[in-house]
């Protein structure tokens, strides 16, 4: 609502602060975890290829976007998750993503591929 429209209205009106801009919104930091040099693996038969860089895409890729529920799945899971609350090495964390991709059948990129 634009803030002339604020002040245009009867006292009993008026809406939230906020909706009129007048109040400020908070912003928020996120930090990113470094799990050190990103991962490329090929997430489908198409050749289609996803990039990890951070340990927060990792944890979304295996809540949202994960082909398979299985153990490796699982640990991964609760490792990057214990790891982003510092209570397990950022290491142990990618190792278990890797064995999970491994057992989702995502491959890793080689050197000779090109990422998109």
């Amino acid at each position: 609502m634009p803030l002339a429209a604020c002040h245009a209205l009867p006292e009993t009106a008026i809406p939230s602060l906020r909706s009129c801009g007048l109040y400020p919104r908070k912003k928020k930091t996120l930090i990113e975890i470094y799990w050190g040099t990103p991962l490329s693996l090929v997430t489908s038969p198409e050749g289609d290829v996803q990039k990890f860089g951070t340990i927060e895409k990792a944890r979304h890729w295996l809540h949202r976007k994960w082909p398979v529920s299985d153990d490796a799945r699982q640990r991964a899971l609760e490792t990057i998750e214990a790891a982003m609350d510092c209570m397990a090495p950022v290491g142990e964390a990618r190792k278990a993503f890797m064995m999970a991709a491994k057992t989702a059948g995502f491959l890793p990129v080689v050197a000779s591929q090109t990422v998109a």
